[in-house]
């Protein structure tokens, strides 16, 4: 009777375009970039889950009612859709790389030079994000973010030298206090850091991150295996995600 289950399972039922799961030990978390939300799932739906995206089988032991109410919920909590649906996704192959240093301290005595272009760029950062999340989905924005990346590196763009891009994210977190501040606001201000550095042709991911105890989600600016906007020991306090 599971075979039967396993079997309609893959053929009719997909992940949601919208949403990015990764395990922690032996719990699940899915994050919905649409509604900017995570959810820890309980065993039964985490065993629907792997069924679907790692090919495994349920026990035997394991009652078909459970199964059907496990896929039940996920499907109302728009984790699943049906393989029709567009976007529907069979599975992830996300790759982060591991994040080694961070950019949380100036290595020199005093401060970059700042310059009036600096602040300008960096209020047209915060305008710029600001009236994006007003007007659209987070799902609409990282799909922007994505094609300006791929627009730039199209037409030779998109690269930096490390002391340049060290010295534009002290700038940006000297000026950043000027307009907001980013204590759990993770998310903006890892958008408003991207937007400045892409206003000077450097293009590093957006990465969303995940912990379950207590479940929490937390977003940082990284390039290769250096986070430029949080601290080494605060992100090793999250499993990634998604990123963009």
């Amino acid at each position: 009777m599971n075979d039967s289950f396993v079997h309609d399972l893959k053929h009719r039922y997909a992940l949601a375009p919208q949403v990015y799961t990764c395990c922690i030990e032996d719990r699940c978390v899915v994050y919905n970039l649409r509604k900017n939300d995570c959810q820890l799932l309980d065993a039964g739906e985490k065993q629907v889950l792997d069924v679907l995206m790692q090919e495994d089988t349920p026990p035997g032991d394991v009652r078909l009612s459970d199964l059907m109410s496990a896929l039940t919920s996920l499907v109302e909590k728009d984790v699943l859709v049906g393989r029709a649906s567009d976007g529907a996704k069979t599975g992830q192959q996300n790759s982060f790389p591991a994040v080694k240093d961070d950019l949380d301290s100036y290595p020199f005595d005093g401060i970059p030079v700042i310059g009036f272009g600096h602040l300008y760029r960096c209020l047209r950062a915060v305008l710029a994000v600001r009236l994006a999340l007003w007007c659209h989905s987070l799902e609409q924005i990282t799909v922007r973010l994505t094609r300006r990346k791929l627009r730039a590196v199209s037409r030779g763009g998109g690269g930096s030298s490390f002391i340049k891009t060290r010295d534009l994210v002290e700038v940006f977190r000297i000026l950043q206090v000027l307009f907001y501040s980013s204590r759990d606001e993770s998310l903006f201000d890892s958008l408003v850091l991207a937007d400045f550095l892409a206003s000077y042709g450097i293009y590093p991911e957006i990465v969303w991150g995940v912990s379950v105890d207590p479940l929490s989600l937390h977003v940082w600016v990284q390039g290769g295996e250096v986070s430029y906007n949080c601290p080494l020991d605060h992100v090793d306090d999250f499993k990634p995600i998604m990123a963009v």
